[in-house]
């Protein structure tokens, strides 16, 4: 299968935002919880993340959350995603945005140990009050040959509403003079589907947030 790994450094310069990042969360060094920033809209709805993790045996129950909170003071968390992690691995939660309409939040669950990381986009819908959380790997398994390994990230919003997602080859995982397993390229998530096809035409990502604490 092909290794799919996310150049975390490469996604806060692709965004026009810094993230709001609750990270470092990590079972073997007893470090069990983090909240991020909030991150708002431009019509004032504000969203952080939020990771808790509970150490027990060998395993360690990691959770993360999103919390969001309507112009008016009104807040609500939700779980997005539950499962149970290896005790070595930092785990973190980045929100990167909104859309213009103010509808969707885009962010990433990670998993990192050493030189390894694996980010999933999340996408929150708050109208529908529905998220979503995609693991990129199986996607680009089926386009990229045995043993490539590759990086890929979200960029933002399409006008059509899909994720935009920006891949390539990892160059750190490559000999001098080798040829790139994978092009460098522009692909759009539809979350919904859980579909991936390459971007049409050269679109700018539609992304907006301003960070606070409060």
């Amino acid at each position: 299968m092909a290794a799919v790994c996310f150049a975390l450094a490469a996604l806060v310069h692709a965004q026009s935002v810094k993230p709001a990042e609750a990270s470092g969360v990590q079972c073997s060094e007893n470090v069990l919880s983090a909240k991020s920033p909030y991150i708002t809209s431009h019509s004032g709805i504000a969203a952080r993340a939020l990771v808790d993790a509970n150490s027990g045996g060998k395993d360690c129950a990691a959770k993360w959350k999103l919390e969001v909170r309507t112009k008016f003071g009104f807040a609500k968390t939700l779980e997005v995603a539950s499962t149970s992690e290896n005790p070595n691995y930092e785990l973190s939660f980045e929100l990167y945005g909104w859309s213009s309409d103010n509808r969707l939040l885009l962010g990433a669950i990670i998993r990192a140990m050493g030189d390894w990381d694996q980010a999933m986009p999340m996408i929150y819908d708050v109208q529908a009050k529905q998220q979503w959380v995609v693991d990129l790997q199986p996607l680009f398994a089926r386009l990229v040959p045995k043993d490539c390994s590759i990086y890929a990230w979200p960029d933002g919003f399409s006008q059509s509403g899909d994720v935009l997602i920006h891949a390539g080859p990892r160059e750190s995982d490559m000999a001098g003079g080798e040829k790139p397993c994978f092009t460098e390229s522009e692909w759009q998530l539809n979350y919904r589907t859980n579909t991936l096809a390459p971007a049409e035409g050269e679109e700018k990502p539609d992304i907006f947030g301003k960070l606070s604490d409060d």
